[in-house]
């Protein structure tokens, strides 16, 4: 980590926390722990597909935010969720719809674990 970032920060009266990385990632079940530590009991996360992968992996996902929209861009579009390494639907992971909401053409889904 860039020293003179962590004081600027520090200076500002954030608090900065250092985690060990593993394949030069953090885990996130010691980002979960840190944070819990410190009174934390819920989190929301925004990321690509590969942090949500990770928190369906880990198992630390009990609820799924989905925006769908009515476009298609084909292969050439963005993952929404990496390898899971599923092989049969009975290994898939389920969810339970919680809301359903349109904004214009747009759905929004909100699932919770099951």
């Amino acid at each position: 980590a860039d020293r003179e970032k962590i004081k600027k920060l520090s200076d500002l009266g954030i608090e900065v926390e250092m985690l060990p990385l593993k394949n030069g990632r953090f885990l996130i079940k010691d980002l979960l722990d840190l944070l819990y530590s410190k009174g934390v009991v819920q989190i929301l996360v925004e990321g690509g597909a590969s942090t949500i992968t990770e928190f369906l992996k880990t198992g630390y996902l009990d609820r799924f935010s989905v925006f769908i929209s009515p476009k298609i861009v084909g292969s050439e579009g963005l993952d929404v969720i990496k390898e899971l390494g599923i092989s049969s639907i009975q290994e898939s992971y389920s969810f339970s719809i919680e809301e359903i909401k349109r904004f214009e053409d747009d759905i929004y889904l909100s699932l919770k674990g099951k």
